[in-house]
């Protein structure tokens, strides 16, 4: 149980982490594109 719930951690990790870059990148272009540059 101790294991599965370790799993659980580390997958919900990664997809915190791929959706904070995905934003990020989304706000990098939006800010860009507001910018004019």
């Amino acid at each position: 149980m101790i294991h599965e719930q370790l799993h659980w951690s580390v997958s919900l990790a990664i997809w915190i982490g791929i959706i904070t870059i995905l934003l990020a990148i989304i706000w990098t272009l939006k800010f860009r594109r507001k910018k004019g540059v």
